[in-house]
Order: structure tokens, then sequence, then C-alpha cells
């Protein structure tokens, strides 16, 4: 295998209230063969026991940076972890590195992780960001997540490349979720490749929908859509390929009744328009492909 150079990166996570998982994600990062450099962990106003957590391990290792930032009225969970993840990228400016890295505090890796994700970057120059694929716990066991795509990298775990994320701007503000594809979409428009290897694995602990509740979850997934400029015929199609996940049918279905409804209202997206179109270009692509390919 392709060993890659000795290359330097950085992470940042943002935490609210993980203390049954915590210790486990900093556990893994601790014991990769090849660590960060450094790696800033924001507590997002946490108030159970992560902040004492985090400060344990700050306090044994000096690659972990302990930031805290206090809760704000009125700003939703996806803002304020958006908020967060800038404050983490501020305190890393001083520090000399090739790759940025996001991280989920309820992730476990393997502990060459992050040495077989840099090695794929040596291998191709325009690979921006890159990741594994995500496995959650189903009866009983760690699975491959339904819908995982080789093309999208999940936000929990997204590495990238230094000159991309200096190029989109980083991490953008959206009411829904979505950040991390945001990033993907604007990384592909300056002509940066995102790929996700399914030959590398990570495990989740704990799903927003756990969080949020599957209905609640499918009509944010719908008003994300619209936000992000989903293409109608393409949210059809996505939303019937969801039909047979759970909640059986009424998931999909009010997935995309909340799609409607924000198209209908014509409710504020939260990209530029030129970004809309070049989005559902490249969904008009994929249908395409998906129809005519041989």
């Amino acid at each position: 295998m392709h060993e890659g150079k000795q290359h330097d990166y950085v992470l940042i996570t943002a935490a609210y209230n993980e203390e049954e998982h915590i210790s486990g994600t900093i556990e893994s990062v601790l014991a990769q063969t090849r660590q960060p450099v450094k790696w800033v962990i924001v507590s997002d106003g946490s108030t159970d026991l992560t902040d004492s957590i985090v400060c344990k391990y700050a306090a044994m290792t000096s690659i972990i940076m302990f930031l805290r930032k206090q809760k704000e009225q009125n700003t939703t969970p996806f803002i304020s972890k958006v908020k967060a993840l800038h404050m983490g990228y501020a305190a890393v400016k001083g520090t000399p590195y090739e790759f940025i890295g996001t991280l989920d505090a309820d992730i476990t890796l393997g502990s060459d992780y992050y040495r077989k994700i840099l090695s794929r970057f040596d291998l191709e120059p325009r690979l921006g960001i890159a990741g594994g694929f995500i496995y959650e716990k189903h009866t009983g066991r760690f699975q491959n997540r339904r819908f995982n795509t080789s093309m999208s990298v999940a936000g929990a775990i997204q590495l990238f490349r230094r000159e991309c994320y200096d190029e989109i701007g980083g991490y953008h503000f959206a009411r829904y979720g979505g950040e991390d594809t945001i990033c993907e979409i604007l990384a592909r428009m300056k002509g940066w490749r995102t790929h996700a290897f399914s030959d590398i694995i990570v495990f989740h602990h704990k799903t927003g929908a756990t969080k949020r509740g599957a209905i609640g979850d499918a009509i944010r997934k719908g008003k994300l859509d619209y936000a992000l400029g989903s293409h109608g015929l393409y949210e059809i199609l996505k939303c019937v390929r969801r039909l047979w996940a759970s909640p059986f049918f009424i998931g999909a279905l009010t997935r995309f009744m909340s799609f409607m409804w924000s198209t209908i209202q014509r409710h504020e997206r939260d990209i530029p328009e030129y970004v809309v179109k070049f989005t559902q270009q490249e969904q008009r692509a994929r249908i395409k492909h998906l129809f005519f390919r041989r």
C-alpha cells in the first residue's frame, strides 16, 4: 500500500453534551499512528461533563486545546455548531499544517485511519475533501450506513486539503444543517474532487435522528434539501429510494412534503443562486447517467 508522505494536519471538534462518547473519540485520535499536530475541541455550551472530560485529556497532551463557547439564544444548533468550528479554525491559524479536518465527538476511528486518508491525498493532487464510510449500529452491530456514497464525505469526518478549505472559505452557515454539503458543492465548483472511501470505515455512535426523532428529522431534511437547491425531480428520486428506510414510507413522504412546502412558500435558500444552478446541473447529470448509462 502507498504509505504517503509525513503530512501535518489539524482537527477541529464542536462538542455539545457528548459526555457519553467523547472519551472514546479522544482515545481513538490519540491512538492514531499519525497524530494531528493540533486538535481544538470547542465545547458549544455543554451542560454535562463534556468540558471536564476534555480538560482532563488536554492536561495530558499538548495536542489538545480546549475552548468553550457560550450558547446563544435564538440560534439554531447548526449555526451554533458552525460558529464553534470557526472558533476552532481561528485557534489553529498560527499552526503550520497541510490538511484540516472536522471530527464529531461521537466518532471512533481505527488507529491507522488518518494515515490511510492522507495517503489517498498523495495519489490525487486535486482531491480536496476526503474521508471514510460511516458505520452505524443496527440490530446490535455496526453496519455500513444506508445511502453512503463515494461522492459525499460525511461532515463528521471531513478532511480538507488546506488550499481547498481556504478557497471555499471554510464552513458556511446553514439553518437546517448541511454545512458539510455546502463545502463539497463549493469545492467541486472550484475544480476539486470529493471522495469517501468505502474501504476505510469509522464508527458513528449517535445519530441526528435519534436526537430529533424520525419525523422531525424528515421534516428538517426536506427543508434542508430545498435550502441547498435540490432539483424537484432529483428530490422525488431521492425520496423514492428512501421509501423503505425507517420509518417506512412515512419518513420519505414527510421529507418530500416538507421540501414541497418550502418550494411553494419560496423560502429563502442557504446558498446563492449561482450555487443552486451548479447543484441542479450536477443533479441533472446524475439523473441522466442513472437512466441512460449503458
